[in-house]
């Protein structure tokens, strides 16, 4: 699965049942660790500032938020991968999975 800063909430939570269960290998950065039950509260001025209220703890009783889920795979978009027009993420969970699947008996 290829995650990123951008997977939040309910995607971290679906993603740690694929990893509780050893049926995927994360490819990517780690995702934001912001899980849990959203509230919000506005302030003097119209701004809304959104926040969670729930303690969301991984399977083995450690931290989720503000750590989230750490890929097995690290790699990130480079400034030369950008200007070359390659998806060096993709490229690398594409290189990851035939390394997977030429595993399989």
């Amino acid at each position: 699965m290829i995650i990123g800063p951008s997977l939040a909430s309910s995607g971290e939570s679906q993603s740690e049942l694929f990893r509780a269960a050893n049926r995927a290998t994360f490819v990517g950065s780690p995702t934001a660790g912001t899980d849990g039950t959203a509230q919000s509260v506005t302030v003097p001025g119209g701004a809304k500032f959104f926040f969670t209220t729930t303690r969301v703890l991984y399977p083995d009783g450690s931290k989720h938020h503000g750590v989230g889920i750490v890929p097995d795979v690290f790699v990130e978009p480079t400034q030369a991968g950008l200007r070359a027009h390659r998806d060096e993420v993709y490229e690398t969970a594409v290189a990851t999975l035939r390394g997977l699947v030429g595993k399989l008996p």
